[in-house]
């Protein structure tokens, strides 16, 4: 069932996407943002949270372990469980550190820097 919820959820959002493409009346790149936001949180619990250049490059000198965190094309990938395995292990807590005040979800799968 979830499969199927997800595959017309896909369907329904390409057809919407390029109707909506073809007319002009929504950008292309505002469509494809909330195409990838809706099979995002079909496929699995992320926080999305924006992050300066800086905090990008202090958060990939902090934390070397990919399977941590990694780099995909322009965005950072947190893995939550691993990473709380991290903090319990070292006692640091690299990430709050850099991130400051935004309150990371550690009930989600992911968190992505963006």
């Amino acid at each position: 069932m979830a499969r199927q919820l997800f595959f017309y959820a896909l369907n329904v959002s390409w057809a919407f996407f390029r109707s909506a493409s073809v007319n002009g009346s929504v950008p292309k790149y505002a469509m494809m943002r909330g195409f990838n936001s809706l099979i995002r949180s079909l496929a699995m619990s992320l926080q999305d949270i924006q992050i300066a250049n800086n905090q990008r490059k202090r958060l990939l000198n902090a934390i070397d372990d990919e399977k941590i965190l990694q780099q995909d094309e322009d965005v950072l990938v947190l893995n939550v469980a691993a990473y709380l395995d991290y903090k319990a292990l070292s006692g640091e807590a690299p990430v709050e550190e850099i991130v400051g005040d935004i309150e990371l979800d550690y009930g989600a799968e992911y968190i992505i820097f963006n």
